[in-house]
């Protein structure tokens, strides 16, 4: 639940920045900063682990780029849930069909109720509906598991969860950092210090969140950790409308509402 809040904090920094891609950036180098400073203190991942981290790598960048498109052509409380809704379930057929895990059937039972949630809330057009908001939404939860499936892997063969997740978004802000300032240069650096408070505290939510997933993976299977921090999308919906001023619709409370009922179907499982 605390990985759930810090994510949806983080989004909501994007959703509510004028320069979103920018900003998108500046998370990714707050998360950067964070990994060098607390690194050091760490265990280091096994070797084992390092092709996970580079795959990892590319599809975060990937993601961080396509949220930032899918803020700019919709709204929070339209993409975000299909962002994060969709994922559990791609993760949880992967888990079952590549990596042979055993979801039990309440989980599944929570998987469709949430799947359900999210789709009231995307498929119902609204006066601000996106298209094309949706289309990025969509690819972004491929990419969201794919990520999830690889660094589940990639945790436990690294057998020291902190230092792997802080390892993925080091080379992950690290590469975005350093290909965005090549190409603008100084004009970029302008606009990453505009929004240097909003990277420091995003990078930061942004680690944690992540952190205390993966470190769940350790413990319980993939695809019901994935699906349990979807409910980030309820405190992604009440940030949108409380402090972003976007309006939602009994439909969405609605369909919130199944999102938690799935979400609680599964720490039952």
């Amino acid at each position: 639940m605390g990985a759930a809040a810090l994510h949806a904090f983080w989004n909501a920094l994007i959703r509510g920045a004028e320069d979103r891609v920018a900003t998108t950036i500046a998370v990714a180098g707050g998360a950067a900063f964070v990994a060098v400073v607390v690194l050091p203190f760490m265990d280091q991942p096994a070797r084992a682990s390092w092709p996970f981290l580079v795959l990892s790598t590319v599809i975060h960048i990937i993601s961080y780029l396509l949220t930032a498109r899918a803020y700019h052509e919709a709204d929070m409380t339209q993409v975000y849930p299909l962002m994060r809704g969709a994922a559990p379930l791609m993760t949880a057929f992967a888990a079952v069909l590549w990596l042979r895990e055993t979801v039990p059937t309440m989980a599944w039972v929570g998987i469709a109720v949430i799947s359900c949630g999210i789709g009231s809330l995307v498929l119902a057009r609204h006066h601000n509906w996106s298209g094309k908001g949706v289309i990025y939404a969509l690819v972004n939860a491929l990419a969201i598991a794919g990520y999830s499936i690889i660094d589940g892997q990639g945790v436990r063969a690294a057998q020291a969860p902190a230092g792997y997740v802080l390892w993925v978004f080091l080379l992950t802000g690290t590469a975005m950092l350093a290909w965005n300032l090549a190409l603008g240069r100084h004009a970029f650096a302008v606009r990453l210090a505009h929004h240097a408070w909003r990277g420091v505290s995003g990078g930061a939510g942004s680690v944690c969140s992540y952190g205390i997933a993966l470190w769940a993976m350790t413990r319980v299977s993939i695809a019901v950790v994935s699906a349990t921090r979807e409910c980030s999308i309820v405190f992604g919906t009440l940030i949108a409308v409380i402090f972003l001023g976007e309006r939602v619709s009994v439909r969405r409370v609605v369909a919130t509402l199944c999102i938690v009922l799935g979400t609680a179907l599964l720490r039952l499982s």
